[in-house]
């Protein structure tokens, strides 16, 4: 099982589950672009971004 694996099994679970996949290669699908994709190798200002992104859209949910 991959992260993209383990996305869609979690959000069976929880659809509305916020969720960051942090990667060095992968690519999303059409089905997941509502995910946070932050790409290796990143600064520690590009992950607070994303996580005050993240954290924003789940707080609106």
């Amino acid at each position: 099982m991959n992260g993209v694996d383990l996305i869609r099994e979690a959000r069976s679970l929880r659809p509305n589950l916020p969720v960051m996949l942090i990667t060095g290669y992968a690519d999303l699908t059409d089905d997941m672009d509502d995910i946070v994709l932050l790409h290796k190798p990143f600064q520690v200002a590009e992950l607070v971004s994303n996580l005050h992104e993240l954290l924003g859209a789940s707080h609106d949910r």
